[in-house]
């Protein structure tokens, strides 16, 4: 099944879709406030020493689920006076290729670097 480009409201949802019901919404900001708090409380934390860039840091959350931190731009990170959050929630499909995903994600960190407003980019499985 091929799906369009179809624009949503908040109030709307596309049913062939269920992730987009306006009923995840609540939940969706929660894991998103989850997500910037543990990059907070990273970056106010002890660091590694300059290094490779971007910074990349792997944390489990409460509920024992691994995470990622990726920081391109500690700098901007800190003295920011208002950022902008995508967000994207997906699923990992059954017959993904795990080596292959690795590889797409090393060149996507790398791509991160070329982009001066990305900041950071972190993950979090649910």
């Amino acid at each position: 099944m091929s799906l369009a480009y179809q624009p949503l409201g908040a109030a709307d949802d596309c049913p062939e879709r269920p992730f987009t019901h306006p009923d995840h919404i609540r939940a969706d900001v929660s894991h998103l406030r989850a997500i910037a708090a543990s990059l907070r409380r990273y970056l106010a934390g002890p660091r590694p020493a300059p290094g490779r860039r971007p910074e990349v840091a792997h944390q489990t959350d409460a509920a024992g689920r691994p995470g990622r931190l990726v920081v391109c731009d500690e700098a901007a990170l800190g003295t920011a006076s208002a950022l902008g959050v995508v967000g994207f929630f997906g699923q990992k499909r059954a017959d993904a290729v795990a080596g292959r995903l690795d590889r797409v994600d090393e060149e996507l960190l790398e791509e991160f670097l070329q982009h001066p407003y990305i900041l950071a980019y972190c993950s979090q499985e649910l």
